[in-house]
C-alpha cells in the first residue's frame, strides 16, 4: 500500500486542499504539515499561514497524506469530510478505509518520494562580547532530520567556544546521530552514536554507540512525552591520560516537548539522559538540556538554552564534575 502513496503525486504543489473553520470561514491551499497543534497551509494570496488545529472542523484533500493519531497509530490516504463535523474519512484508491475524529489527529505530513520534502533543518547562533576582560563566546547549534513512513534519522551538532584574555580558550563540542524505527503504536527502536569533547571536564574525546527501546507516554497537540531505556558502549580519553578506556553503561532517558500556540509559537523542550555505569559500578553520567523557543517571523526564532553535563566519578578529583552552559540564541529553521 505504501508503494502507491510513495509514487509521484500529480497534485503536488496544487492548492486544492479545503479547510472549514468553526466560524464558517473556508480556506483553500496546500497543507504543508500539522505539528504541535498548528496547521501550516500554503495559500495563493497570503503565502504560508499557521492555523490552530482546534479551529478546523472540516478538511478535504485529494493528495496522499500521513496522519498520526494520539494513540500513535499512523494512517495513509486522501481526506474527505464526514458527518458530523470534526471528523474525516480516509480514502485509498477512492475507497473509504477509516473515519477519524479530527481531535484524535496530532500530526499530518504529505507523503512524498522527494528527499527534500522529508527534511527538516535548523541553525541557532549565539555571540557575546565583554569589553572588560575582552571575552568572546560563540555558540552554534545545528541539526538536520529525515523522516520516512517507518524510519527517521536525526543529526545534531552543539558547539561552544570561549576566548578570554589571559586564559586558554575553552571549547565544548557534541555530535549525535540518532536513528529510529517506528514499531507498533507508540513503540520505537532507537540506535544512537555520538562524539563528545569538553575542556571544562578535561575530556579529550568520547565516542559512543548504543541502542534503546522508546515509547511515547503522552502525545497530543500540546505535549509529547517519551521515555527510553537501553545500553551504550563508550570509548573515552581524558587530558593527561594516555590510554583510551572502554565502558559499558545503561541508558535511561526522557524527553518532554511542550507547545502552545496563542498568536505566536512557543516551544519548550526538556531532555535528560542518565548513564549508570555497568563496567564501573557507582559511576553515573548525565546530560540535561532545556530548550526554549519563541517564533519571531517567517523561519526565524529566538531562544534560551541551558545544558549540563555531569560525571559523578571523573578520572581524578581535580576535574570538574559539571559543565553547564546558558545560551541566548537567534535561529533559523527549514520546514
Amino acid at each position: 500500500m505504501l508503494l502507491l502513496f510513495l509514487s509521484q503525486n500529480p497534485l503536488r504543489g496544487q492548492k486544492t486542499d479545503l479547510l472549514t473553520m468553526r466560524n464558517g470561514d473556508r480556506l483553500t491551499g496546500e497543507i504543508k504539515k500539522l505539528d504541535r497543534g498548528q496547521l501550516q497551509l500554503s495559500t495563493a494570496a497570503l503565502g504560508t499561514i499557521s492555523i490552530r488545529w482546534e479551529s478546523v472542523i472540516r478538511v478535504s484533500s485529494r493528495r496522499n497524506l500521513e496522519l498520526e493519531l494520539r494513540s500513535g497509530r499512523k494512517l495513509y490516504g486522501q481526506l474527505s469530510p464526514s458527518s458530523p463535523d470534526s471528523s474525516v474519512q480516509l480514502l485509498v484508491g477512492g475507497q473509504r478505509r477509516d473515519t477519524v475524529n479530527l481531535g484524535e489527529v496530532v500530526g499530518i505530513v504529505p507523503v512524498s518520494n522527494r528527499v527534500i520534502d522529508r527534511l527538516h533543518a535548523f541553525v541557532d547562533l549565539g555571540l557575546t562580547l565583554a569589553a572588560v576582560d575582552q571575552a568572546r563566546t560563540l555558540t552554534i547549534d545545528a541539526g538536520v532530520s529525515y523522516r520516512a513512513p517507518t524510519t527517521s534519522l536525526r543529526l545534531t551538532y552543539n558547539g561552544f567556544a570561549k576566548n578570554e584574555e589571559g586564559r586558554e580558550p575553552s571549547t565544548h563540542n557534541t555530535v549525535k546521530l540518532q536513528a529510529q524505527r517506528y514499531l507498533t503504536r507508540r513503540w520505537q527502536g532507537v540506535g544512537v552514536t555520538g562524539f563528545d569533547q569538553s575542556e571544562e571536564l578535561d575530556l579529550d574525546a568520547r565516542w559512543s554507540l548504543g541502542g534503546a527501546a522508546a515509547r511515547q507516554l503522552v502525545l497530543d497537540n500540546h505535549n509529547d512525552l517519551a521515555a527510553l531505556a537501553g545500553v551504550v558502549g563508550t570509548d573515552e580519553r581524558y587530558s593527561g591520560v594516555a590510554e583510551w578506556k572502554l565502558n559499558f553503561e545503561g541508558l535511561i532517558g526522557m524527553a518532554w516537548d511542550v507547545f502552545y500556540f496563542e498568536g505566536s509559537k512557543l516551544k519548550l523542550r526538556n531532555t535528560i539522559n542518565v548513564y549508570p555505569s555497568i563496567s564501573n559500578p557507582g559511576r553515573v553520567r548525565a546530560d540535561f538540556s532545556l530548550r526554549w523557543r519563541y517564533d519571531l517571523f517567517g523561519s526565524f526564532s529566538t531562544g534560551i538554552d541551558l545544558t549540563d553535563s555531569f560525571d559523578s566519578r571523573p578520572p581524578n578529583e581535580t576535574i570538574n564534575r559539571n559543565d553547564y552552559i546558558l545560551k541566548l540564541t537567534l535561529g533559523w529553521s527549514y520546514k
